[in-house]
């Protein structure tokens, strides 16, 4: 079986004072990791700390056993120890079945914690909240939902204040489908967020919820200019050609010009 366990012991380094007990192999001794809170407090308080091998050459049951021992007569003889347990487990806890006036931390409050949590939200929650009754406006529209975002009608230059309110206006059942599509309309006219509108503006839009098949974008269309009729092997060229950078596809299938002029693909 193997023996590397050994029992050790913890001392302050100003006061040589005993404060913890423990055992494992031999670089457990010497490790600060996974120590109780109290440990910690005690090293920092003092500096530091040294380390003693009270047993060396010990198996794991014989390790466990004699700091158990050691545990008790030095706690029996007054000695004040870091040490939650009084041997390995969890379950014989010094304090296991003590009153609460025996724990070390027992009437120590921090000097705001006077009012209990349920009493300080008892001050503040409802009308007495700071934030009570207030709202932020830059907000509001993109919290509410999408059927009550405000739409823009394309066509008409009309705002309105939500899709129900669209759907009255275009004499249609359904208008949710056609927003922010290019390629679907309602009651003839395209629909867009009033938010997006302003933030994107229209052609960034129909580029981003054009439909994947339309876009071809790993084959290079043909296009060609309706007022000079000069063609170009693809989008990006004709683009450069106008030094433009407005997205030219969606262009072409909602009509409208770019760099001053109309466009079409060519079959």
């Amino acid at each position: 079986m193997d023996k590397n366990f050994v029992v050790y012991m913890h001392y302050t380094i100003d006061t040589n004072e005993l404060f913890y007990i423990g055992e494992g192999r031999l670089k457990r001794a010497f490790s600060k990791w996974s120590r109780n809170r109290y440990w910690h407090f005690k090293v920092k308080k003092h500096g530091g700390f040294r380390v003693v091998i009270h047993t060396a050459d010990l198996t794991k049951p014989q390790a466990e056993a004699a700091e158990k021992e050691l545990i008790i007569s030095h706690r029996n003889a007054g000695v004040a120890l870091t040490n939650f347990c009084e041997g390995p487990a969890f379950s014989d806890h010094w304090l296991a079945g003590k009153p609460k006036e025996f724990h070390p931390m027992f009437n120590k409050k921090r000097p705001d914690a006077a009012i209990r949590l349920t009493e300080w939200n008892k001050l503040h929650t409802g009308e007495l909240s700071p934030t009570f009754g207030r709202k932020r406006e830059d907000l509001a529209d993109r919290n509410r939902s999408q059927s009550s975002r405000s739409i823009y009608i394309v066509e008409k230059d009309l705002v309105v204040s939500s899709v129900a309110e669209a759907a009255k206006v275009l004499n249609v059942v359904n208008v949710g489908r056609a927003i922010n599509k290019p390629h679907l309309t309602a009651g003839g006219c395209h629909l867009v967020y009033h938010t997006d509108f302003l933030k994107m503006g229209l052609d960034k839009i129909w580029a981003m919820n054009s439909p994947k098949a339309d876009r071809r974008s790993n084959v290079a269309r043909p296009v060609r200019c309706i007022e000079t009729g000069q063609i170009f092997t693809s989008c990006q060229d004709a683009l450069r050609f106008i030094n433009r950078k407005t997205p030219l596809q969606p262009a072409i299938r909602n009509g409208y010009s770019v760099g001053g002029y109309y466009w079409e693909f060519v079959n």
